[in-house]
């Protein structure tokens, strides 16, 4: 009896031992250590509504990212509060993984993001362009829209506030992603992966003419 309860026990710490735990990450100091590397954007610190969060500054003619030194995703969870403008065509902000950066070609990534402006909108063809995946530099969304119409984008059933902050949660297993937006019980949208990459850099996204502000980024590895 002894011994079965010591194999009991044993079988219950690998079991917790092998966990995902979460990694939470304050943005404002990765960018104070310089632990952020910026790309087609300055990133500056943000403290607002008790959040202690970065900003992206606009340009017009490339999307930027912010992706974590050092850390290699491949399965598992990203979750970050996101606050992006009401404001029509000129604000996309959300998520990379599997990110490469190459010197002097532009960054090969999975990005899940939101167009805020989108999000209750009086017209269902807009609000259905609310969430939606690309996979640069292959896969833009003009691409995927023409030819996989209404596939890797979609509408937020219980949309947030458009000039809010808004919580979204990433889940990446295998070739399948699957987003979900503040407490919400279903998916807004689930797509595989477009690429064979399964590892990379993860951190924060936004769009061509987009200034958007992130906070409270968790990223919780499965593998």
């Amino acid at each position: 009896m002894k011994r079965l309860n010591q194999l009991a026990l044993l079988c219950i710490a690998l079991f917790f031992s092998q966990l995902a735990v979460g990694q939470s990450y304050d943005l404002q100091q990765l960018l104070k250590s310089g632990s952020l590397t910026v790309i087609d954007r300055k990133v500056t610190p943000l403290n607002d509504g008790g959040k202690k969060a970065v900003s992206f500054s606009d340009k017009s003619d490339a999307g930027g990212y912010a992706l974590i030194k050092g850390l290699e995703f491949s399965e598992g969870t990203i979750e970050v509060d996101i606050k992006g403008k009401d404001v029509q065509g000129k604000n996309f902000v959300g998520v990379a993984f599997h990110a490469v950066p190459e010197d002097g070609k532009e960054t090969a990534a999975d990005i899940v993001y939101f167009r805020p402006f989108n999000f209750k909108s009086g017209e269902q063809i807009r609000r259905s362009h609310s969430v939606q995946y690309v996979s640069p530099p292959r896969w833009d969304w003009s691409e995927l829209r023409e030819k996989y119409t209404g596939k890797y984008e979609n509408e937020i059933p219980s949309p947030p506030d458009p000039n809010g902050w808004f919580h979204a949660r990433i889940e990446v297993k295998g070739k399948e992603i699957t987003v979900y937006v503040d407490d919400a019980k279903e998916p807004c949208l689930k797509v595989t992966k477009l690429n064979d990459r399964t590892t990379g850099s993860v951190g924060i996204w936004v769009g061509y003419a987009t200034n958007g502000d992130f906070a409270n980024l968790t990223v919780t590895k499965s593998k």
